[in-house]
């Protein structure tokens, strides 16, 4: 049952985190309670959903730990773009707009 629920949580996530395993949710299903570590951010898909302004980037995004209602310790680095960035160049496949609430 437990890895049937960790194969759906990365069906879901898999458009906002890169490499996500098994490995790195520990489900408690009896108890309804839910935990990922050391998870990877895609930027892309961030830089999208977030809509930041064309002239910054995010560098990386990683997060240590996320239990299932609450986020602990997310990090973000961003820096200036000498270019704009091409909005359709960093459109990743799956992620809309509208995905935003699967961030909050």
């Amino acid at each position: 049952m437990a890895l049937l629920i960790k194969n759906q949580i990365i069906k879901k996530l898999s458009k906002f985190v890169k490499n996500l395993s098994s490995n790195q949710i520990n489900l408690s299903t009896l108890k309804g309670e839910g935990e990922l570590s050391h998870i990877e951010l895609d930027e892309k898909a961030l830089e999208e959903v977030t809509e930041i302004p064309t002239w910054l980037k995010i560098k990386k995004a990683n997060c240590n730990r996320v239990f299932i209602k609450q986020l602990d310790d997310v990090t973000i680095q961003m820096e200036t773009c000498e270019e704009l960035r091409n909005l359709n160049e960093n459109e990743t496949p799956g992620v809309q707009i509208g995905d935003r609430q699967e961030l909050n």
